[in-house]
C-alpha cells in the first residue's frame, strides 16, 4: 500500500476493520487501531464489507468508522506530509504550486475548474490541508473523483459566484471560528492549465 501511495495512486483500505461489529455494537481496541493506522498510512478511503451487508449494526459501523477517521485526521500534520510527498511523487508543476501556495496562504478551499482527472488526482495525492472543490458538469469526472481524498464535486455554475458558494454550500468547509475564508482558485484552460489567481471571500455563516 505504501508504494502505491508514494506513486500518487488511489488507495482504499478494505480489510474488514470492524469485523467484530457484525455481532457487537462496539469495535475492539485492535479494530480502532487498524482504522487509525489506515488513515495515518494515507489511504484515500476505508471500506466496510460484511459489517454493513450482513452485520447487525450497519449504521453504527459507518458512524464509528467516520468518527475515528475524522479524529485521526485532526491530529495529522498535512504540511509535513506534503513536504515528503513533493519529493517522492511525480506531479505536474501546477499541482505542486497550487498545494504549496495553499499551505502558504492557509487556504480553506482549492477551487478547481477542470475536467482533467489526472490533475485532480495529483492534487489529492499531495494531501493538502484545504478541501479540493471541483466544479464540473461532467458525470464521468464526478464519478471518478468522488473517492479521491479531500475531493468534492459541485455544479459548474457555482463558479459564477464563489462568494455565494462559500456562504452557502461551501460553508461546511470553513471553520466557524474564522470569519474570513481563503479560496485558492486554480483556473485552467484547454492549452496551459496554470494557476491563475487567488481570491479571498468572507463567509456569511
Amino acid at each position: 500500500m505504501g508504494k502505491t501511495i508514494d506513486a500518487g495512486k488511489f488507495v482504499t483500505c478494505a480489510t474488514q476493520m470492524l469485523e467484530s461489529m457484525e455481532t457487537k455494537p462496539r469495535p475492539t481496541r485492535a479494530e480502532v487501531s487498524d482504522i487509525t493506522n489506515s488513515v495515518l498510512d494515507l489511504s484515500d478511503a476505508t471500506m466496510t464489507s460484511g459489517e454493513t451487508t450482513n452485520g447487525l449494526f450497519p449504521t453504527e459501523c459507518a458512524r464509528i468508522l467516520r468518527k475515528i477517521a475524522e479524529e485521526t485526521e485532526l491530529a495529522t500534520s498535512y504540511k509535513r506530509i506534503f513536504e515528503y510527498k513533493k519529493q517522492n511523487i511525480k506531479a505536474e508543476k501546477k499541482a505542486l504550486g497550487a498545494i504549496s501556495l495553499s499551505f502558504e496562504l492557509t487556504a480553506d478551499i482549492i477551487a478547481v475548474d477542470t475536467d482533467d482527472i489526472r490533475l485532480i488526482q495529483q492534487l489529492s495525492a499531495l494531501r493538502p490541508r484545504a478541501y479540493i472543490c471541483v466544479f464540473t458538469d461532467n458525470p464521468i469526472v464526478k464519478n471518478r473523483t468522488a473517492v479521491f481524498f479531500g475531493t468534492y464535486c459541485f455544479p459548474k455554475h457555482f463558479l459564477n459566484n464563489l462568494d455565494l458558494f462559500v456562504a452557502t454550500v461551501g460553508a461546511q468547509f470553513i471553520p466557524k471560528s474564522r470569519p474570513e475564508a481563503t479560496v485558492l482558485h486554480l483556473e485552467t484552460d484547454s492549452k496551459s492549465q496554470i494557476l491563475n489567481h487567488r481570491v479571498t471571500h468572507h463567509s456569511k455563516s
